[in-house]
């Protein structure tokens, strides 16, 4: 297996354990509003999110699915609503309800979605990178003339 194959593979592996709840809630050690908070770090948790906050931008989440980054929250926002507000187009988001509540289908479903989406967006960059070695060996070759 190549070392760009084994790379990929590692990555879904570890972006997969967000399908979960208690994974993304996991990531969430250092939110800055209480959990008796309307947004509190369970409720991003189940809408999806993942805590990316720095320093400079403590409130800062991401969608484990959709890739949508929100910052500059109020303790009193919804975050199922934000989400969808801001990505309307997200597959998880549109479920609108936590994972307690999935079907195994429903779940399966989100799952390969992320699965397919995920290898999608990894081809699509081995792509970029091929056409623009290309693009360098078509200039060079010109240059050479």
């Amino acid at each position: 297996m190549t070392a760009l194959k084994e790379n990929v593979l590692q990555q879904l592996q570890k972006r997969l354990e967000y399908c979960y709840e208690s994974n993304r809630r996991a990531t969430f050690k250092k939110w800055p509003f209480k959990d008796t908070k309307k947004c509190n770090a369970s409720k991003l948790a189940e809408a999806g999110f993942i805590f990316t906050g720095t320093r400079v931008d403590p409130d800062s989440v991401t969608c484990f699915f959709c890739n949508k980054s929100l910052d500059c929250w109020d303790e009193n926002d919804d975050p199922w609503f934000e989400h969808q507000k801001h990505a309307p187009t997200c597959a998880f988001a549109k479920m609108d309800k936590p994972e307690e509540a999935f079907t195994v289908t429903e779940f399966t479903e989100i799952r390969n979605q992320f699965i397919e989406k995920f290898l999608k967006t990894e081809l699509k960059k081995s792509i970029d990178q091929v056409n623009e070695h290309f693009d360098d060996l078509v200039h060079l070759i010109s240059v050479m003339k």
